[in-house]
């Protein structure tokens, strides 16, 4: 894991961000487009195909009951049958470590806890593209959580997935919310049409 930081790290470097003990800073920053993000540059491009595996990256800390929402999605998923070509993985605390599930990825599906998005005990879907590089009023740094990831994604990775979407399990989580949450990985990775999609804006 160490190698693939490093390695992923010196990707930042090349592209205008800085790396230090606390994890990336951008050292200059792209025209904002009309949603104040960070413009996805020409030079990456968008994975997929039908090789390409949709992987379910569950976020959280299992040790935390307001950070344990994604691990919860994660033990349901796990334990029962995923059609093939999808993974389901317990990616613990968003950092560097998780870009090297995005690649070769076709779809990514996040799933973790939200705060202060939703209303309480809410699930929504959200739809991550406008937060791809982002920049202002994100923490840079391996403790940065999921703003961080998604801002140094479009400076790390030549090929995008073709779609990052976001499960937002708002707490308190009870056995309902877990339960929907579970409900709409399953739906989306089956392929069935989720209307609902909201566009993720910290």
């Amino acid at each position: 894991m160490a190698g693939l930081r490093c390695r992923f790290e010196s990707r930042l470097v090349d592209r205008g961000w800085a790396t230090n003990d606390s994890g990336a800073v951008p050292l200059r920053d792209p025209p904002p487009d009309a949603l104040g993000a960070r413009v996805v540059g020409a030079g990456n491009a968008f994975a997929g195909g039908p090789s390409a595996p949709t992987r379910i990256l569950c976020l959280g800390n299992s040790l935390i009951p307001e950070d344990r929402a994604g691990w919860l999605v994660y033990d349901r998923l796990a334990r029962g049958v995923l059609p093939s070509g999808v993974q389901v993985i317990d990616a613990g605390l968003a950092g560097l470590g998780l870009l090297g599930h995005f690649e070769e990825a076709g779809r990514v599906i996040l799933v973790d806890a939200t705060s202060g998005l939703s209303d309480p005990g809410q699930v929504t879907l959200y739809d991550c593209t406008v937060a791809l590089g982002r920049a202002e009023g994100v923490h840079y740094g391996h403790d940065g959580g999921l703003p961080y990831l998604l801002g140094a994604l479009p400076a790390v990775l030549e090929r995008l997935p073709a779609e990052i979407l976001l499960v937002g399990l708002e707490p308190p989580v009870g056995e309902a919310a877990v339960e929907k949450a579970v409900s709409l990985c399953l739906a989306l990775v089956k392929g069935e049409k989720i209307h609902a999609c909201q566009p993720l804006c910290w």
